[in-house]
């Protein structure tokens, strides 16, 4: 995996990066312009460490209606509290990666390899607005500091391009 790039004429490529709340959103960029997103904030696209990602809706909305959920608390279980948020009980995700690392809690494998297997997918997905002709994939955000979650992700994805470039947020 390359962190970096010698390339500086990419014409099309996919950020991934996560802003402020979390969210890691594939954005195809063509010459300069994005040409596709998901609606993240509204319940598409991975799971994440505070958003639920995609949910089965009619099994979502009978879970909402049979639990007398109102409309705002059932806007924070997808987003806000759902997520890891949700499985855990927490957002600290260099701490869930820690003991993914360590090998000992198989929740934690199963939902760290999860949400690698969806954003993976979200990525391919969008390589599609650029008709597979993607010169990179950039990773920005405070995931990105994960080498471990990042080759996760990659070892799904380096068909699409060999170019993966990152550049993890300031901590």
């Amino acid at each position: 995996m390359l962190f970096g790039s010698d390339n500086p004429g990419l014409r099309q490529f996919l950020t991934v990066y996560r802003l402020v709340i979390q969210k890691q959103i594939p954005i195809p960029h063509k010459n300069s312009r994005i040409v596709d997103v998901n609606n993240a904030i509204e319940g598409e696209g991975p799971f994440a460490p505070e958003r639920s990602g995609g949910l089965p809706i009619t099994k979502f909305l009978k879970y909402i209606y049979n639990n007398r959920i109102g409309l705002e608390e059932a806007n924070n279980m997808i987003y806000g509290k759902g997520g890891l948020a949700a499985y855990f009980d927490t957002t600290d995700f260099a701490a869930l990666m820690d003991s993914y690392q360590k090998g000992k809690d198989e929740k934690i494998k199963l939902v760290i390899d999860a949400m690698a297997y969806q954003i993976s997918k979200e990525i391919a997905s969008m390589a599609v607005a650029v008709s597979g002709d993607v010169d990179a994939i950039v990773f920005t955000g405070g995931l990105a500091y994960s080498k471990t979650f990042l080759n996760l992700i990659t070892n799904k994805i380096k068909f699409i391009s060999k170019n993966i470039m990152v550049f993890p947020w300031r901590r």
